[in-house]
């Protein structure tokens, strides 16, 4: 994100990285983070704003310091 201090959620990848994230844009390109922001998971709880993912990135998205996601 150009702006993090806009983003609503904090995405943790399997190595620790931190990325900041809009919760809306994640849930609309994706079913699997619209139901873990919308279900009974802690991630769907009002306050819990960390999704941490306990899988690697198969396009490589969680390289360190290219500041993608």
């Amino acid at each position: 994100l150009e702006q993090p201090d806009l983003a609503d959620v904090t995405i943790v990848g399997p190595l620790g990285e931190a990325r900041p994230a809009h919760m809306l844009l994640l849930s609309y390109h994706s079913e699997f983070f619209r139901r873990a922001f919308t279900s009974d998971f802690k991630e769907g709880q009002k306050g819990e704003r960390t999704l941490k993912l306990g899988f690697e990135d198969p396009a490589g998205g969680w390289r360190e310091g290219d500041g993608r996601l």
